[in-house]
């Protein structure tokens, strides 16, 4: 319980990021599904056109995940290894099949 409560303390979630995501792949499947229904009003036709903003704000949470990972390390070690920031983001956005 102890390690489980020093690892929530070393990487917080936000709510308000998982929130933006799921924003943002509703707005994507809104999107898609604009164009699997043709027979759509128009009004509802150009409002969920828009849903490729989805795109843009998922990646917009991303990068204030990655910039907050990164304020993150330089407030622990008071520095950053930028080489092994990025490598470790690698391995986290990559599927490892050994687990």
């Amino acid at each position: 319980m102890a390690a489980e409560t020093a690892l929530a303390a070393e990487h917080p979630n936000y709510a308000y990021i998982d929130a933006l995501r799921g924003w943002a792949i509703l707005l994507v499947i809104t999107c898609h599904a604009t164009f699997s229904y043709p027979e759509l009003p128009y009004p509802v036709h150009r409002l969920t056109e828009l849903g490729w903003h989805g795109v843009q704000l998922f990646f917009l949470a991303s990068c204030v995940t990655l910039l907050m990972s990164w304020h993150g390390e330089m407030a622990r070690r008071g520095r950053a290894d930028t080489g092994a920031f990025f490598i470790r983001r690698v391995f986290r956005m990559t599927a490892c099949p050994c687990r």
